[in-house]
């Protein structure tokens, strides 16, 4: 179940699965890295919140399909968000991201509202 749930998340956020990160970086799968180290700031604190709405949509008995879709869009809205604050220190990952520009995240994102659900994210 909560592996499911980490799933969804990671879909919602990067749209993508961890399994399709590990297959697209064996390198950094391989040294110990995740999807979610490659997050930023803004990143992570979306995830979080993503994490709390999820189990709100969940509460109501939102089925996974409608979730992703509801928990992609309140994605986009909150790092738009994010990403309009000047921040007084660094908010960039540790390590270098495919994920770390914004344009790249918010444009995935938005491509993904319009596509279905990956099949896995139906049950």
């Amino acid at each position: 179940m909560y592996a499911n749930e980490a799933e969804l998340l990671n879909v919602a956020m990067f749209g993508t699965t961890s399994k399709e990160w590990k297959k697209s970086n064996p390198e950094k799968a391989l040294s110990g890295l995740n999807i979610r180290d490659f997050a930023d700031v803004p990143q992570l604190t979306v995830l979080a919140n993503l994490e709390s709405h999820n189990a709100d949509l969940i509460r109501q008995g939102l089925p996974p399909k409608e979730r992703i879709l509801k928990l992609r869009e309140l994605a986009i809205i909150q790092l738009k968000s994010l990403r309009n604050i000047n921040f007084t220190y660094p908010i960039e990952s540790p390590h270098i991201s495919p994920f770390s520009n914004q344009n790249h995240v918010d444009n995935s994102l938005k491509d993904l509202l319009s596509e279905s659900p990956k099949k896995d994210m139906d049950e």
